[in-house]
Order: C-alpha cells, then structure tokens, then sequence
C-alpha cells in the first residue's frame, strides 16, 4: 500500500550509508505498509490479508517482498497507509530514543531541539503520553506545533526563546534528544541534570 523514499534513501544508493553498504543493482524502499499475500508453512502469527509494516532498508519499493513472520507488526486498518508508513522509521527512532538507554519517569524533563521534525514531533507525543515535561527548540512558524502536541516551545530565533532555553538549562534536562546538531555535544551536556543522557 504505502512505502518509503526518502533521504535515507538517498544515502543508501549513493553508498554512503554506515549500517548498511550495498552496490547497485537493488531495489530501494527503507519501510513499508502492506498486506500479507501468502505465507510459508508453520507460519501462524499471520494470514493473508492482514495488514502489517516493517523496516527493510531496502526493498520496501517492490510490488512484493518477502519477511520474516518475527519482524512484522500489525497496521490498524483504520490508519490511512502513507502515515502509517511514516510512524515506522520515524516512530521507531523516536521510541527508542525515549526508551533504550534510560528509563524516564513522569514529570522527567527532556529538551528536543529540531522538535518540528518527523522524529521530534513524534518524540515529543510520545513525551506527552509517557508523562513527561518537555521542551522543544523550533522556528516561529512551528511554535504552535509544539503546544498542540503538549511540549513548551523554545523559538531559537527570538531573544525570549534564547533566554527561556538558558534559563530552562540552569533547572537542567534528564534526555535531551539533539536532532539539529546546532549546538557542540560539550554545551548540550551542561544543560543536562546529574545523570541525564544526551
């Protein structure tokens, strides 16, 4: 139904990807929406018909792919398939951020600059859900983004975002999830609580 080309992607074909180097000729595609065509024998944890994703990195293009049973999840058939493909790179990257190497607990505060971003929009519903206060670094035109979704905004081209950021990292932050790289790893590490993770 639905799968990825993105800058991802990009990197892959022209060989300049870390996790995976690979010579043409292949089919690109990093994700996917579909559904289940066939499956082999002892597989019982699908059906065809049923809709599920998975991560590929490459192949997802293709009219038909073949996984394993162990790497798809299901897809609710209420989600429209091209943003349900979204939430499975971007998703993922954002849950594991949140999760992999700290346990968060409610009232935790986290900064996420590039907060306007596929992965920090999702980081900071997922910071909502998960009880936690959150901070995210934007541009004016995505600061009502931020609200909507329940963080604080930090507008990093105005002398009042500039200044809450400032005084925000005197409180310090527990995670802060760096997906502009517009600051060094040494300043982001002093905004951070004792323990925090960067």
């Amino acid at each position: 139904e639905s799968s990825s080309l993105g800058f991802t992607d990009l990197l892959i074909r022209r060989n300049l990807y870390p996790m995976l180097r690979k010579k043409p000729p292949f089919v690109l595609g990093y994700s996917f929406v579909g559904h289940v065509v066939a499956v082999g024998l002892g597989v019982t944890t699908f059906q065809p018909g049923d809709r599920v994703a998975d991560l590929t990195q490459t192949g997802s293009n293709a009219d038909f792919i073949l996984r394993s049973p162990a790497t798809l999840v299901r897809v609710p058939k209420t989600l429209d398939a091209a943003e349900a493909e979204t939430l499975v790179l971007s998703g993922m990257t954002a849950f594991q951020a949140l999760t992999r190497y700290r346990k968060m607990e409610r009232g935790q505060r986290v900064l996420i600059t590039g907060a306007a971003g596929a992965v920090g929009h999702l980081a900071g519903q997922l910071c909502t859900e998960m009880g936690l206060k959150w901070f995210g670094t934007c541009s004016i035109r995505h600061r009502s983004a931020i609200e909507s979704s329940g963080g604080i905004p930090l507008v990093y081209d105005s002398q009042e975002g500039t200044a809450q950021l400032e005084l925000e990292s005197k409180v310090g932050f527990d995670l802060i999830l760096d997906l502009s790289g517009a600051e060094s790893p040494r300043i982001s590490r002093r905004r951070l609580r004792e323990g925090g993770v960067l």
